[in-house]
This record gives structure tokens, C-alpha cells and sequence, in this order.
């Protein structure tokens, strides 16, 4: 699970202080670099003027909302700034509205401060947890249920953002449990036979466990075009409710080089943890590499989940 840190920059120190503490509860972590630690400018040297043509022209600014479509929390640090208890900012207060519309869940430190917005900061209904940073996980321990039939962090990350791009905050737990078929599924028949084994052998497994609200199944797979001798790689969803009413979806498909289709084919590989140690990257995200690192996997196995969780929504 992932917490976008947000703030002013004048409460540096504490945002690593405060980052080093949720990652040792098991958060992935992102936290604003100040100008000096990415090597721009020395902060003897700083002035707002000079920080505004850094921000513009480094893409900061996009680039953090990234960061916050890509989390599922913003969690705003809070202190006394210029004689404001509570200080934020116009820039952490944009950074809130961000996570507010991408239905992001926006934690903050201390209470809301006395300013002239501070009506809009109060209508996205900001979770004050004080530095009692254990609410957060407790906070998400409370949520409905929804199991996955993978530990695969890609996946995990792609149903728990699929969902609340529809509105739908749950807790997804992932479970191990095996597709039964190849290695690598070929063909759009083998990918969905894939995905509904898995549903079917996770449902077996949280028999017992209590309430949940969804099982969610993907399997991705790659679809061959004889015509074009083209090879795409897809996923596959299934989800299912709690009532045993099922709906399906497919991802969009990006094009996977023939040769290194055909060489995951012909060894009966994985094509991510293939792709992971042929280019050497850190994560088993070929959508990733062959999108010039523009898209990921769980970007589109994200709108897969999105589509089809959307059909229970009445």
C-alpha cells in the first residue's frame, strides 16, 4: 500500500522522520525532494522567484500528482509555520484536491488551521490522526474485504486503484493460489481459462474466513494475430461477489516484440520475470519497457478492474 507525503517544505526533517516510521509499518513511501537534496540549487542560494522556474521546469508538480494517482492515501504533515498552527499551504492545499477528485483517502497530522480556505479543506473531510500513525493501518483494517488470487504486487496495486476510480475503497488481501495452466497463457481461451481457475481455487480458500465483499481473478496472457504475425500482451479480470454473481473484463494490449515472444513461447516462460532479466530492470513490467516507460502493467490491468467492477455498481 502506497502514502503520497504532502506538505510544506519547511516541515522537511519531519517528513523523512515521518516516512521512515510508515515504511517500518510496511508502506511504500513517496516523500517531496527539496531542490538541494536533487542537486538543483543550494538553499543559501534559494528564493521563491527561483523555486517557482525550478518547479515549472523540472515538471515537478506533475510529476507528484503521479505520485498521488499511484498511492492510495496522501497524508499531509501539518506544523507551525508563520504563526499557523496546522500550516497548509496552496501548493499541499492543490495537492489535497488532487487526492480528493482520484478518491484518495487524505490523512493529516494535525487539526485543520484556521485559514481563509479552510472551509474547502474541511469539505474533503481530512482523517486527523495526530502522529498516532498506527490509524492508518487501522483505518484500512476496518474496510470491507476484497480477496485476490495473487501476492503479485503489480496486481494488488491495479485492484486497489481500479476500485476507487469507481468509488470502491476496500481492503485487498492477496492470496496464493495457482492458475492450472501454462506458465505463460497463449491465447485469449488459455488467458480467461487461467483467470477463472484461479477465482474458482480462491474461493475455496477464503471459504472460512468470513465476510468479504468481491473475489478478484487476472491472469494476463498473450494473444497471438496470425495476419500481422503480432503477439499483444493482455489481462484477463474476473470478479465475483460476495452473492456468486461473476462479470468479466480484458485490459488493453500493448505489442510484445515477436522475437522475444516467441523466445518466452518456445521456453515456456514467464514473459515478466523474462523481460525483468533480459533488460535488466527493476520491476517484471514489460508494458513498462516496451512503452518507453510511459505506461504500466497495473495502469491498464488497472482500468480492466474498473470496467468490470463498475457492472455491480446499481
Amino acid at each position: 500500500m502506497k502514502i503520497a507525503i504532502c506538505g510544506s517544505m519547511h516541515f522537511y526533517q519531519k517528513m523523512i522522520d515521518i516516512q521512515t516510521k510508515l515504511e517500518k509499518q510496511g508502506f511504500e513511501v513517496f516523500r517531496p525532494r527539496s531542490f538541494e537534496e536533487m542537486g538543483l540549487i543550494n538553499y543559501d542560494k534559494y528564493t521563491q522567484e527561483e523555486g517557482k522556474k525550478l518547479k515549472v521546469q523540472y515538471g515537478l508538480i506533475k510529476d507528484y500528482y503521479k505520485k498521488i494517482l499511484q498511492s492510495e492515501a496522501v497524508l499531509i504533515i501539518n506544523y507551525e509555520k508563520r504563526n499557523i498552527q496546522g500550516y497548509i499551504g496552496g501548493n499541499t492545499l492543490m495537492e489535497m484536491g488532487f487526492a480528493f477528485v482520484n478518491n484518495r483517502d487524505i490523512f493529516m497530522v494535525n487539526q485543520i488551521p484556521d485559514l481563509q480556505y479552510k472551509a474547502e479543506i474541511e469539505s474533503m473531510k481530512p482523517i486527523i490522526i495526530g502522529e498516532g500513525f498506527k490509524k492508518i493501518n487501522k483505518h484500512y483494517e476496518e474496510l470491507p474485504k476484497v480477496y485476490l488470487s495473487s501476492q503479485s504486487k503489480i496486481k494488488l496495486e491495479a485492484v486497489s486503484l481500479g476500485l476507487r476510480d469507481i468509488g470502491m475503497k476496500y481492503q485487498i488481501i492477496g492470496l496464493d493460489v495457482k492458475s492450472s495452466v501454462s506458465e505463460q497463457p497463449i491465447g485469449l481461451d488459455e488467458t480467461i481459462e487461467g483467470a477463472e481457475n484461479r477465482i474458482t481455487a480462491l474461493k475455496k480458500q477464503v471459504d472460512g474466513k468470513g465476510k468479504y465483499e468481491y473475489l478478484v481473478s487476472i491472469e494476463s496472457g498473450l494473444i497471438y494475430n496470425s495476419e500481422k504475425n503480432n503477439y499483444f500482451d493482455i489481462g484477463v479480470c474476473i470478479i465475483e461477489n460476495f452473492k456468486g454473481e461473476r462479470e468479466t473484463s480484458l485490459s488493453a494490449g500493448i505489442h510484445i516484440p515477436t522475437d522475444i515472444a516467441e523466445d518466452v513461447i518456445q521456453g515456456n516462460l514467464d514473459l515478466g520475470p523474462y523481460v525483468m532479466k533480459k533488460y535488466s530492470a527493476e520491476e517484471k513490467d514489460p508494458v513498462y519497457i516496451f512503452t518507453n516507460k510511459k505506461i504500466t502493467r497495473a495502469q491498464l490491468l488497472q482500468q480492466a478492474v474498473s470496467n468490470c467492477a463498475a457492472k455491480f455498481i446499481k
